[in-house]
């Protein structure tokens, strides 16, 4: 029998790390909260919100102070009430590294810390779990995560543990059962023997730095290959034995699918059936064909190529739910193996590129039957999920209007609750035939 991760405590202590804190004072709620837990995920049905913290304003290549006060980081406790009256139980709040990479000075860092753990009480305020997500991006190039963790004993990895300790004890400041920390988004390592083995003594060095300052705060950690699920079954558990740990998965398998027409590798890729079965392969190389003309009509058969190439391989390999199933199983019987909790797995961030005025991508019905198969896929394995995300041109949640895109509520079996607390009738989207 395998030991899981964080082992369920007694009515008197809960195990931390290597120690025990007593179950009483201001982490007794904390400690009490965790036997609930092992059965049933912390974080259930989440939502990512990357437009808050990320991001940050420059001008004349310096950093803007205080951060995040334009008005395109703002939420309104309005927008906020709706997301916990649709469903969601916890949102994953994505954090930009740089100005904390960027800044020695104290006040800044101890000014950056405010204002994560009062968008955090926000959200607390209003019923929600908070997951606040070190998300390293690539705005500044000194800063690139591929860069940060390019070398484990260089400085600008040491600076991002700091900058991650500091971070996980403002979050766990917030005093809260329902707050974790993410250490880092979607490491950009690879799945080789080096790299793997490389990560896993980084990783630890994050984890060890970040509970020595926040003792029982959930930590969440996340594998190689921007925590593909490859890269999940790479992650050692064995040094997190005791501790109050997450492991974070992300899922958008078959990439080509999922984010399609959004970036030089799916460009022209458009109304991609799913599952591959749905379509066929020369109708889908038409629209690429035509796509490519309308878009850059000089290089059209060169593009076309390409797409068609990408497209041979989705219809060959027939990505069908049967792709999915298999995924999220290797993953269950990883975590057996592992000594992780299947409550203690979290699918971060999953989602599909929709079509909107102005933008084609995959069309409702596919997009309806991937999300809700993914969806439950997670939830038969006793997984929590998180959809990537609130806000976004491709793959926000939000219409242009403010509202929430149906499709995508329905395919979550979520809705916005009426007076008498009874979930909206889900929508029913099929596609002939299957």
């Amino acid at each position: 029998m395998t030991r899981e991760l964080l082992p369920a405590p007694s009515r008197r202590s809960v195990m931390v790390g290597a120690g025990m804190v007593a179950a009483s004072g201001p982490l007794a709620a904390i400690a009490r909260s965790y036997p609930r837990a092992m059965g049933t995920p912390l974080f259930r049905r989440g939502v990512n919100i990357h437009h808050m913290t990320n991001w940050p304003e420059i001008r004349n290549g310096v950093y803007l102070w205080p951060p995040f006060t334009y008005p395109r980081y703002r939420m309104s406790d309005a927008e906020v009430g709706q997301i916990r009256a649709a469903g969601f139980d916890f949102v994953r709040l994505t954090v930009d590294q740089t100005l904390l990479m960027d800044t020695g000075d104290p006040a800044h860092v101890a000014g950056f810390h405010d204002v994560i753990v009062s968008v955090a009480r926000r959200f607390l305020s209003a019923g929600l779990g908070i997951i606040v997500d070190l998300h390293p991006n690539r705005g500044d190039p000194r800063f690139r995560p591929d860069v940060i963790v390019a070398d484990e004993n260089g400085p600008l990895f040491q600076r991002y543990v700091e900058v991650a300790a500091g971070l996980a004890a403002a979050t766990a400041s917030l005093r809260s059962p329902r707050a974790a920390f993410e250490l880092m988004n979607e490491p950009p390592l690879t799945t080789s023997p080096a790299d793997v083995a490389r990560w896993n003594r980084m990783l630890q060095r994050l984890h060890d730095a970040a509970r020595a300052v926040a003792p029982a705060l959930p930590l969440l950690l996340d594998g190689v290959v921007f925590a593909k699920p490859e890269g999940t079954l790479a992650l050692d558990t064995a040094p997190y034995r005791g501790s109050n740990v997450i492991v974070d998965f992300h899922y958008y398998e078959p990439l080509l699918f999922t984010a399609q027409n959004t970036s030089p590798a799916q460009q022209d890729i458009t109304a991609l059936p799913w599952p591959a079965r749905a379509g066929r392969l020369e109708t889908s190389a038409s629209r690429a064909e035509a796509m490519a003309g309308i878009t850059a009509p000089q290089d059209q058969r060169q593009r076309a190529g390409l797409a068609r190439s990408r497209l041979e391989h989705y219809f060959q390999k027939d990505f069908s739910e049967a792709n999915v199933t298999r995924d999220f199983t290797a993953l269950a019987d990883w975590a057996g193996r592992s000594g992780v909790a299947r409550s203690r797995m979290l699918m971060g961030e999953f989602g599909v590129a929709r079509s909107q005025p102005g933008f084609a991508a995959a069309e409702d019905a596919d997009r309806f039957r991937w999300l809700s198969t993914v969806r439950r896929a997670a939830e038969d394995q006793g997984f929590g999920w998180c959809l990537w995300c609130y806000k976004g041109h491709d793959l926000g949640l939000t219409q242009a209007d403010g509202s929430f895109d149906q499709v995508t509520l329905s395919a979550l079996d979520l809705g916005v609750r009426g007076g008498q607390g009874r979930p909206t009738r889900p929508l029913r989207i099929t596609r002939p035939g299957l």
